[in-house]
């Protein structure tokens, strides 16, 4: 210690202390609770506060540089989705706001995002296993979406992120509901399916188109695309699938890990495009069912999908066994009037039917609205 910090005076020691120790001082520092919690000192600042505007997310929208009249041809979308932030803004590593912020912009001061950043970063900073299942990815890419989910929000969008929770994780190739989507007020945006490392990036990205069957205006409104991304593990495609169900490949990430700033500075860029999304579509059909979200009242539970729609009866929710059978005897011929693929109804079509067996006391009924068309599954229809 520089003996020109010492003293002889008790009155700098601790109460208990006899001695002074040779005029040491001791400090108490109290640290603030964020510091605390994230078990780090708080770092020192890079440069003054008054060189710094200090900005709220909503505020973000003011450097806006996307002119989005219309939406962009997919091939033109790239270099608007990797544009760096058109400001600065302080970080704990510098290279790495270098890499992500425009030198010439403005320094901000945006404590939201720049929590939501080097929550990222930190993610990317912890050690993954090579062949981590999906579920531990989930939380990388729960992360990025966050930063466009709160910037739409401060706009006055509320977009909103369903993950697929009723069927078991794995192999969805079989499965009506895509692993996730980002929708606003049922208009779905964004489509996605995730998988671990052990599964190439492109069976996910054909799972995208597999699983949507046909183009919804209910879900999609009147956009001439919505995007879809695809994962195997840290590897991260995104494609934009238009009306006949074509992908286009966007941009492709290696590692999420590896080029965490091209990452970060695509989910920036996505809050706008999202937005803009919001905004050029004519949905002219909207409906108070949100897509692949199961409506429960006292007679039944419905379900919107793509295509169909999954209506499931328990046996306890009909006035009686008569009435249960009744449906029961309903859908069976209705089934089979589908079945004659050379006849035309006007009823609804059965897609599938499940009746009640040992193993459940419900009937589950996939039905196709009136005037939905759709190609044939196999020679015999």
């Amino acid at each position: 210690m520089d003996p020109s910090y010492r003293v002889r005076n008790k009155a700098f020691g601790f109460p208990d202390q006899d001695e002074d120790e040779d005029g040491e001082i001791h400090v108490l520092v109290e640290l603030p609770e964020a510091a605390v919690g994230v078990g780090v000192l708080a770092w020192p600042r890079k440069r003054k506060l008054s060189e710094e505007r200090l900005v709220k997310l909503k505020d973000l929208w003011e450097y806006l540089k996307m002119n989005i009249a219309a939406l962009p041809k997919p091939t033109e979308l790239k270099a608007m989705l990797q544009q760096p932030l058109p400001f600065r803004l302080t970080l704990d590593d510098d290279k790495t706001a270098e890499k992500i912020c425009d030198e010439n912009g403005d320094f901000l001061q945006c404590k939201d995002l720049t929590t939501m950043i080097e929550f990222c970063l930190l993610k990317c900073s912890s050690p993954v296993e090579s062949m981590a299942s999906e579920n531990t990815w989930q939380s990388f890419y729960d992360a990025l979406l966050t930063i466009p989910s709160e910037l739409a929000f401060a706009k006055g969008i509320l977009l909103t992120l369903r993950r697929n929770r009723v069927d078991n994780t794995g192999t969805t190739a079989k499965r009506l509901r895509p692993d996730l989507i980002l929708h606003y007020d049922g208009m779905v945006l964004l489509r996605g399916e995730e998988k671990s490392a052990s599964t190439f990036v492109d069976v996910s990205c054909k799972e995208l188109t597999s699983k949507m069957r046909k183009w919804n205006p209910m879900f999609y409104g009147d956009l001439p695309y919505i995007l879809g991304y695809a994962t195997s593990g840290a590897r991260l495609k995104i494609v934009t699938i238009d009306r006949h169900l074509h992908a286009e490949k966007v941009v492709e990430f290696y590692s999420i890990v590896a080029q965490k700033e091209e990452v970060i500075k695509t989910f920036y860029n996505l809050s706008f495009f999202l937005v803009a999304m919001v905004t050029l579509s004519k949905r002219t059909c909207a409906s108070d069912l949100m897509p692949y979200t199961p409506h429960v009242t006292e007679r039944r539970t419905i379900e919107l999908m793509d295509d169909i729609v999954k209506r499931t009866i328990q046996r306890q929710q009909c006035l009686d066994e008569d009435d249960f059978g009744r449906l029961i005897d309903i859908y069976t011929t209705l089934q089979g009037l589908s079945s004659r693929g050379h006849e035309k109804t006007h009823l609804q079509t059965v897609r599938k039917l499940e009746l009640p067996d040992e193993q459940s006391s419900s009937i589950t009924v996939q039905l196709q609205p009136l005037g939905f068309s759709r190609e044939p599954e196999n020679v015999k229809e």
